[in-house]
């Protein structure tokens, strides 16, 4: 059986991370499953944007490779309407569009991993603030307890993203702790943030510890390998 699509896997990535950058996406995940399971076709692109989880599968053809480039052609072309013909409000609009493939609260991309705070969002480790809002956002649709989500998940995935915040702000020293907080949460108070994010200011400042020990470390190994020179 011939291939429905001559696109290479490699050249379906190269698109899909441009139309990423053009719709203002992050977190772009490819999962094509099993390689070696000819019985496992299915490819699955999942991507956040403006705080929310899309996933986009297709099981449709024999070929894994035919089946990404389905998934990548219909987010495309889904997009392209938006913008090709100027649709005002395009937030509204992309959302109005999107909507059906937004990550239902039990999708396997809304769970929360494991180990390091980078792993527990799903993000890289030097992923860019918007990259990591959005996972915040999209996780904590479905992690929140007023959402009906688990407390101590969700105290997993808060943690996590204030040890983000922290890895990020990397100038530790040059302004006050409430100076960085405000550039981060856009201006609130801490003790608004402390109340929305549902962490105690004693387990900000454990995580605040946690990394200032980290560039406390990695500076004085830096000098040290300075020195030896």
């Amino acid at each position: 059986m011939a291939r429905r699509f001559t696109a290479t896997e490699r050249t379906v990535t190269s698109q899909l991370v441009s139309l990423m950058r053009k719709m203002a996406a992050t977190s772009l995940k490819i999962d094509t499953g099993d390689l070696l399971d000819p019985n496992d076709t299915q490819a699955r692109i999942t991507f956040d944007r403006d705080g929310k989880r899309y996933v986009f599968t297709c099981d449709t053809y024999k070929y894994k490779s035919d089946n990404l480039r389905a998934a990548a052609l219909a987010i495309s072309h889904l997009y392209t309407a938006l913008e090709v013909y100027g649709v005002s409000g395009m937030d509204n609009a992309f959302d109005s569009f999107f909507m059906g493939w937004q990550a239902a609260p039990d999708d396997m991309s809304l769970r929360l991993g494991s180990g390091a705070w980078w792993e527990i969002l799903g993000v890289r480790k030097d992923a860019g603030k918007q990259e990591l809002v959005n996972a915040f956002k999209a996780l904590a649709k479905t992690h929140h307890p007023d959402a009906g989500g688990d407390p101590a998940q969700f105290k997993r995935l808060r943690l996590a993203y204030v040890k983000a915040y922290l890895w990020q702000r990397n100038d530790m020293g040059k302004r006050t702790l409430l100076e960085r907080i405000r550039e981060w949460i856009g201006g609130v108070s801490f003790e608004i943030f402390l109340w929305a994010s549902r962490m105690t200011a004693s387990e900000y400042r454990d995580a605040l510890y946690e990394q200032e020990s980290y560039y406390r470390r990695r500076k004085n190994e830096a000098e040290a390998e300075d020195n030896d020179q």
